[in-house]
């Protein structure tokens, strides 16, 4: 650092820093990169966010076009950037906030992993990706546990890169061997009351993330599990990341009990009013209260702009939460996510059998056939209690 005053920063990693100036609330990072030194304002009061923004601003350092050196114009890298510029012209942004051209280009770069395209197929010629090499990134994808349809959204990007530059895809594979899509973890009575039970015991505390990242527990986790669970709503950008205080009503049944009303995009210009069970009004509540929620405010991770970064938080301490109780797998062996809750919320809806079937398919936002294969099945898991607590 230069100047009168040598601020104190705090190494993240080598040659990656964080530091805050004296007349500012933010924290700022700091790199040195090919002998070059670069700072910016990351934009957050909260120390932990900082050291993982720093992270992935140095990442987007090492995989950005605008970085690399010259290339051939059949490189990967140099293909990748017209594709991203072609669908930047013609994106427009979604309800969520993001856009194709944001959605695309995380599946490209994968600031937060090393998952994306860029990270495999670097500076290679899209001419010769073949099946060899395909094939290779899908092992690789698998080894980390990715689902069969992820990989798949991977592998399609890479398609339409290569389509893009009007040359013909040159492999041909089929994605095996990932997560089954149709296993869906779920949690009974004791588990969710375990993962309820962490939440609140792991408030305000700091666990560790990975090497390089912490992460504390907000307030607002316990919150958001018994959301999802009382409104089958999906934990995605397009649905609960999306949804802000005007996009919630409060009413009341005949019998006096309060639920809400949740208005979410389901389809390309069509919302829908999905209805909650009494649980969920007490999320809102809580929420509320903490924060003083205006109509435009997001009601999860208010202060965090970006809703790709606001539910990667969520999902991220989600995980911890599940790793540090042990129950990162449900009672069947599949893996327990953030998604979990709403197929808790549905098996469970299935279970106490008030509803119509058709109701809850439309609810839910799936099909009748998709309830009959894949959570009927599972009804016998879930306690009569949990039902009778829950249902509407």
């Amino acid at each position: 650092m230069t100047g009168k005053t040598k601020l104190k920063r705090h190494q993240i990693l080598p040659n990656v820093y964080i530091y805050k100036q004296k007349k500012s609330k933010y924290w700022y990072g700091y790199l040195k990169l090919n002998g070059k030194q670069y700072r910016k304002s990351l934009a957050t009061t909260n120390k932990s966010d900082a050291e993982r923004f720093v992270v992935e601003w140095k990442q987007d350092f090492l995989t950005s076009p605008d970085t690399a050196p010259s290339l051939p114009q059949y490189a990967f890298r140099v293909c990748a950037d017209e594709y991203l510029e072609f669908l930047k012209m013609k994106s427009r942004p979604v309800r969520s906030g993001q856009t194709q051209y944001e959605k695309k280009r995380s599946v490209i770069y994968s600031p937060s992993s090393d998952y994306g395209l860029i990270h495999e197929f670097k500076d290679i010629d899209i001419r010769s990706i073949g099946n060899e090499q395909v094939n290779k990134y899908i092992a690789r994808l698998v080894r980390d546990n990715l689902s069969n349809n992820r990989i798949a959204d991977y592998l399609d990007v890479l398609k339409q890169i290569i389509l893009n530059k009007n040359e013909i895809p040159n492999f041909n594979v089929k994605v095996t061997g990932g997560e089954k899509s149709n296993q869906r973890g779920f949690l009974n009575l004791g588990n969710y009351r375990k993962v309820r039970n962490a939440c609140q015991e792991y408030r305000g505390k700091t666990f560790e993330l990975s090497r390089t990242k912490n992460i504390v527990i907000d307030d607002d986790l316990d919150a958001l599990v018994v959301f999802l669970t009382g409104t089958m709503l999906r934990p995605t950008l397009k649905e609960c990341f999306s949804i802000k205080k005007k996009d919630i009503q409060i009413r009341k049944n005949k019998k006096g009990i309060e639920y809400l009303i949740v208005r979410v995009e389901r389809k390309v210009r069509t919302s829908q009013g999905v209805t909650s069970l009494n649980s969920a009004v007490g999320a809102y509540r809580e929420l509320n209260n903490r924060h003083k929620f205006k109509s435009d405010d997001y009601i999860f991770a208010p202060h965090i702009k970006n809703r790709n970064r606001a539910m990667r938080y969520f999902q991220d301490m989600f995980r911890v939460v599940l790793r540090e109780k042990n129950l990162e797998v449900d009672h069947h062996g599949n893996k327990l996510t953030l998604y979990s809750l709403r197929h808790t919320a549905i098996t469970m809806n299935v279970k106490a059998g008030k509803v119509p079937m058709i109701e809850i398919a439309r609810q839910a936002d799936t099909s009748l056939q998709m309830i009959d294969n894949f959570y009927y099945p599972r009804v016998g898991d879930i306690d009569q209690r949990f039902a009778d607590d829950f249902v509407r």
